[in-house]
């Protein structure tokens, strides 16, 4: 088993939380990172097991979503849009409750 050691310890405590850089990891997929920030993560990284363990997974995870809808022309949202006659109907029974309530 591999324990600590003091200075790992210390580094650590030093280190941002394991929560904060989660969150950076996160945001490094969808933006650019300062130098600052991405000093951090990696600093961080080289302490932590649990992290960087993290970033390998959402790293997986981000490219299997970008695979799976590469080849898709239209957002997923519109594919799952309401159908025309739904919108109409609810605008109907939208406008109904707003006059009753008025």
């Amino acid at each position: 088993m591999n324990f600590p050691t003091p200075l790992r310890l210390l580094l650590l405590r030093i280190s941002p939380p394991c929560d904060e850089i989660t969150l950076l990891a996160s945001k490094a997929h969808d933006t650019r990172l300062t130098l600052r920030e991405r000093l951090r993560l990696h600093f961080h990284f080289i302490l932590c097991s649990t992290c960087r363990r993290f970033n390998i997974q959402l790293h997986a995870l981000h490219a299997a979503v970008h695979e799976t809808f590469a080849g898709e022309e239209e957002p997923l949202l519109a594919q799952t849009a309401l159908p025309q006659a739904a919108r109409e109907r609810i605008q109907t029974a939208i406008t109904t409750a707003m006059d009753k309530a008025a």
